[in-house]
């Protein structure tokens, strides 16, 4: 007896052995993209924390990037921070090649975010002039915080975060 009705695939149900492998399928896909996600946005409040109490504040713009060293304690907690995040997120992508490129884009992210947290207060105003140079302070600013330290501290830190994941937990 045929109803008139036609089966679409939405209709036959999974079985329990095809949802687990679809699951574990979208998880190890999906799971590089939502940590990249979760390393950026850390790695951007770690910093933003570390500007706003005036661990990272530049000395001059017309120098090579350079920080006051006025707290070493919190300059080291937050580098501590920094290689912390990028541990995890290493240990939790696992692949080498994956977490490279990961901690890259985690990298954009997190001066993205920087970028815009800075320069947020000139969006508000009709000062073009203000806008203008609060926007070139930001990216000063931003280069400054997270070059060269926090970028190798990183990198260094995923790296080691993946090679234990690959060789001791593999």
């Amino acid at each position: 007896m045929h109803c008139g009705r036609h089966m679409s695939l939405s209709d036959r149900p999974l079985s329990s052995s095809g949802l687990k492998r679809f699951r574990t399928k979208l998880g190890r896909n999906l799971r590089p993209f939502l940590v990249t996600l979760g390393w950026g946005t850390s790695f951007a409040a770690a910093t933003l924390w570390a500007i706003f109490q005036g661990l990272l504040l530049p000395k001059s713009t017309i120098l090579p990037p350079s920080i006051w060293q006025t707290e070493p304690f919190l300059l080291a907690l937050y580098y501590a921070m920094i290689f912390g995040i990028s541990f995890l997120s290493g240990l939790c992508i696992g692949d080498l090649d994956k977490t490279i490129l990961g901690f890259l884009a985690s990298y954009l992210i997190g001066a993205t975010v920087i970028y815009e947290v800075l320069s947020f207060p000139g969006l508000n105003t009709l000062d073009i002039g203000f806008r203008e140079t609060l926007a070139k302070f930001s990216v000063d600013w931003t280069f400054n915080a997270l070059f060269p330290f926090p970028l190798f501290i990183g990198l260094f830190g995923g790296i080691v975060g993946a090679a234990m994941q690959e060789s001791v937990l593999g």
